[in-house]
């Protein structure tokens, strides 16, 4: 059974914890717009000492530090501040590089609205920047890009084309995460110029650049064609000898997605749980937990990890458990003996799993689940 897509969208900011993507969640069809946010400022709104317009003015004004003051603020607001748009998408042109850069940090963060103009010319503007001569203006044109989600698929070609950027490995996996985004479809399947263009990516030398790779994979899923898919699962498989755990750890994980959940990939993610190094841990733990009740299994192995001297992994380990939605008894009261704990944040999550796997009328202790559907084992 194929996951469903929900559950994979969800997930896709903790892929970051790992120092993966630039990322927010994808893998999803909703409309890269998104809905307007019910906070979206007036421009009377007090903003740090002053009206929200005189912000936006200022973002034209004749001083350059003044101007990159207002666009950092923009950036701050994220995207309530929309009005501020047309004034970013100006300061794209500006011939200083770091007003440019500033420009593009607050469009990753306000987005481009829903008007088509200010769309329009906000992808011609970035995709343009692509071509940038300074470095670092490609690299933040590469993630505004990314953030703007799929209504930047006119610019997809130049994403491509900047893949083998070798200005910057950032700005390669800057790239590879701003396909991940923009090539998602959740009804024709993902745009295989961008699968193509990723999957040539095996060589790249550049471990996180690799690891954006295959996050990128993993998040636009299968494609519609019965061949691309088998091409992008070879593809994939090439990844599972990678000697970075996290590319070997996603690749397996893109290979669940595209094709089904089996016991090797889940045994050989699980035995990346005692790996010494705590991020690797993390990742392993929340993979598990993105797979949900198919990695029933792997439940007593998250319980050891109840004892891990690392908080974080702790905290994942009971996040984990209860999504995998396993409330047997020893689940029960490994995750009681945490309300034990001297870290207030442990405390709090193993008190809210409890509370979630005995009112979720899924798990199979539930209460609310008929007594011959319980179970007592994983």
């Amino acid at each position: 059974m194929r996951y469903a897509i929900g559950g994979w969208a969800a997930a896709m900011a903790l892929l970051a914890a790992g120092g993966s993507v630039c990322a927010q969640a994808s893998g999803s069809d909703k409309d890269s717009r998104g809905s307007e946010m019910s906070t979206r400022l007036s421009a009377a709104t007090d903003v740090y000492g002053k009206p929200f317009s005189k912000w936006i003015d200022e973002i034209l004004d004749l001083d350059p530090g003044v101007r990159e003051n207002a666009m950092r603020v923009m950036a701050m607001i994220g995207p309530a501040a929309k009005d501020a748009v047309p004034n970013l998408l100006v300061e794209l042109r500006d011939n200083d590089t770091g007003l440019r850069v500033n420009a593009c940090l607050a469009l990753a963060s306000t987005g481009l609205g829903k008007e088509e103009k200010n769309i329009q010319k906000g992808v011609e503007a970035l995709q343009r920047l692509l071509k940038d001569p300074q470095s670092i203006v490609r690299f933040h044109a590469a993630t505004a890009l990314g953030f703007v989600g799929k209504d930047a698929k006119p610019a997809l070609g130049s994403l491509v084309t900047g893949l083998s950027d070798q200005g910057s490995w950032e700005i390669r996996k800057a790239v590879a995460f701003a396909l991940g985004m923009v090539a998602y479809d959740a009804k024709d399947g993902p745009d295989m110029k961008a699968i193509r263009a990723l999957q040539g990516m095996t060589r790249e030398p550049c471990a996180q650049v690799r690891l954006e790779v295959v996050t990128a994979l993993f998040k636009l899923g299968p494609p519609a064609d019965e061949a691309d898919k088998k091409s992008v699962l070879t593809t994939l498989r090439r990844f599972f000898a990678d000697k970075d755990p996290l590319v070997s750890l996603w690749a397996r994980m893109a290979v669940m997605r595209i094709e089904k959940v089996s016991d090797d990939q889940l045994t050989a993610i699980a035995k990346m749980l005692k790996d010494p190094r705590a991020y690797v841990r993390v990742q392993a733990v929340q993979a598990l937990g993105m797979v949900g009740p198919q990695a029933k299994e792997q439940v007593l192995d998250l319980v050891a990890l109840l004892d891990d001297k690392n908080p974080d992994v702790v905290v994942a380990a009971i996040t984990a458990l209860a999504s995998i939605r396993q409330p047997i008894p020893r689940v029960l009261t490994a995750l009681g003996n945490k309300l034990k704990s001297e870290d207030e944040g442990i405390r709090y999550a193993a008190g809210q799993a409890i509370n979630f796997l005995k009112s979720n009328p899924n798990s199979p202790n539930s209460p609310n689940r008929p007594a011959a559907q319980k179970a007592d084992t994983p």
